[in-house]
């Protein structure tokens, strides 16, 4: 029997009605639940604003934001309403919701639904009466606002809970904190293997013994309670940071932390598109690359000036670029911009072939020279800051 109608069977026999009448019934109450990604109840139980972004911008990339996580729809509605948005956000074989289907008109939804003695057509307007919350162009009082400055004027913002991203997190630590019990798992075939680990996790509640009156994902898939990760600054030990002996790329940077960023800059290389949008993401990707190198720098940079006097190994232009002992000279000479920018892009594209392997896009001159024109516009932009 398939989901669905394995769903709906089990929902009709807990209200004492046949399928079709359940399936009546919940339609009916469609328009009483409220699509929504954003949900103002996360913030106080009795908000009513709901918002619904349904339109994906593409140029976020590198931001977190639903447009970049595969985040699911939430809905809202009076808990006595509830089997309605359940249904509509149940998975089928295929990881889309019935909603989904409903919406395309899938040929599959066809199927399951008309093998029931119901009007099909009839049965997909009433569930597609849901409210989409369009006409919303208010805010609630109990939710929290912020004036964001705006040219000469503010705007006024509100700041709502994704459901669907508190969901998304949630799953993802679930499954790492399952993946590290079996890594410690001796009777595991996953035993002794690398695993993750999240520290300091917040765990919150929503809605209390009544997480339905929050919203469907909250009660189906959080079950009434979210992750929130730490937000708190890291504290950085100087007697802990390890200083460059022969060269910095060598002895100082963990290519490990670098291994997201590298496997996003080799998606874009295989991409087929070659639009603006694609060109923007791929500058993105490589300017984290190097920012996370600065962040190594700035670190090195904290150590009493004058440490690389000792360190007769290390190239002049890096104890330059590291050593704050020759931050005037960096300021006023340009000559060791174009060397590093020149080390910096030889490293990162040597770290993405030796990351990548046989499984590498060969880079050729055209993309050395871009990068190089990059790495030289950040290291002057962080020379200007430091005026």
């Amino acid at each position: 029997m398939s989901i669905i109608l394995n769903y709906l069977n089990k929902a009709a026999e807990s209200k004492g009605k046949s399928v079709e009448k359940w399936l009546l019934d919940t339609a009916e109450n469609a328009p009483k639940c409220t699509l929504a990604t954003h949900v103002g109840k996360f913030t106080h139980p009795d908000a009513k604003i709901a918002y619904f972004n349904n339109v994906k911008v593409s140029n976020y990339y590198g931001y977190v934001c639903t447009d970049n996580v595969d985040c699911k729809v939430d809905i809202v509605c009076p808990a006595q309403y509830i089997a309605t948005a359940n249904f509509l956000l149940l998975k089928l074989e295929d990881d889309n919701t019935v909603i989904d289907h409903l919406n395309k008109n899938s040929e599959k939804i066809q199927q399951e639904l008309s093998a029931l003695t119901v009007n099909y057509d009839e049965i997909r307007h009433k569930f597609l009466q849901i409210d989409k919350n369009e006409q919303y162009n208010f805010s609630d009082e109990r939710v929290k606002q912020v004036y964001f400055p705006v040219e000469n004027t503010y705007h006024l913002l509100s700041v709502l809970t994704s459901s669907g991203m508190l969901d998304k997190l949630k799953e993802r630590i679930i499954k790492m904190k399952n993946y590290e019990r079996l890594a410690k798992d001796k009777t595991s075939k996953e035993y002794k293997e690398d695993y993750s680990s999240v520290y300091d996790i917040t765990e919150i509640g929503f809605g209390g013994t009544k997480p339905q009156n929050i919203s469907s994902l909250n009660s189906q898939s959080m079950h009434g309670s979210a992750y929130f990760l730490s937000s708190m600054p890291p504290t950085l030990a100087v007697n802990n940071i390890r200083k460059p002996k022969t060269d910095f790329f060598r002895n100082c940077l963990n290519i490990k932390s670098f291994l997201p960023l590298f496997y996003a800059l080799d998606k874009i290389f295989k991409t087929d598109k070659n639009n603006i949008n694609m060109r923007n993401r791929r500058k993105e990707i490589y300017h984290s690359i190097v920012d996370m190198i600065m962040n190594y720098v700035y670190v090195i940079r904290t150590i009493e000036p004058g440490w690389s006097d000792n360190v007769e190994s290390l190239p002049i232009v890096q104890k330059i670029w590291l050593d704050n002992k020759y931050e005037e000279l960096r300021q006023i000479d340009n000559k060791w911009v174009d060397e590093m920018s020149l080390m910096i892009t030889r490293w990162i594209i040597f770290t993405y072939e030796k990351i990548l392997k046989d499984k590498k896009i060969v880079l050729g001159d055209g993309e050395f020279i871009s990068f190089k024109y990059e790495t030289s516009e950040i290291l002057v932009e962080d020379k200007e800051v430091l005026m």
